[in-house]
């Protein structure tokens, strides 16, 4: 079954024993892994980015409001890894997927497949790094840039086109390939 009709089926919720909502503080946005790429994503590209965690997918990609029940339902819970900001703007310039071992279950592979024909059709590049325990800034910097590139080539394009709700849904479709680096190598 995929995503979409995944999301879609009702589910079933045991009634809650608490008389006060169950609330607890998350201590970090992200695993220590994430945070060390987090690191070397800043180092690669800081100067030009500002980079953010944890960022809603549905804050990058738009969905029309009478599509939103059939294609906005499955975006909306999910998250980026990492997005990057132009610095002195709120440009969205590309979203990044630290990859793990649970990106290889048949779920995630699932949920990435999705992810990626969302961004490609919303016009978002998207680049996939796998988690290493060392990571090369200038592999990074350069993978960020050329994705970051192509992505502005294909946003301009799209931006020049007419559309009376500027919504990315209604824009054309045009390829962009996602990025995926594997480093061990230190930096």
């Amino acid at each position: 079954m995929d995503l979409w009709h995944r999301w879609r089926m009702p589910r079933k919720r045991r009634p809650s024993k608490s008389k006060q909502p169950p609330y607890y503080r998350q201590r970090f946005l992200c695993s220590a892994g994430e945070w060390r790429f987090c690191r070397k994503l800043e180092e690669a590209v800081g100067d030009r980015f500002v980079v953010m965690m944890q960022v809603s997918v549905a804050a990058l990609i738009r969905v029309p409001p009478e599509e939103w029940k059939r294609w906005g339902g499955p975006v909306a819970p999910m998250r980026f890894d990492f997005v990057l900001v132009e610095r002195g703007s709120s440009f969205a310039a590309a979203a990044v997927e630290l990859d793990d071992k649970t990106h290889r279950l048949p779920e995630r592979i699932e949920r990435d497949r999705f992810l990626e024909d969302a961004c490609e059709r919303a016009g978002v590049p998207l680049i996939r790094f796998k988690i290493a325990r060392r990571y090369d800034v200038k592999k990074i910097h350069k993978t960020v840039t050329t994705a970051v590139a192509k992505g502005h080539r294909r946003s301009n394009a799209r931006l020049d086109q007419p559309d009376a709700n500027s919504t990315p849904a209604n824009l054309s479709r045009t390829s962009t390939r996602t990025r995926s680096i594997t480093d061990d190598q230190s930096s």
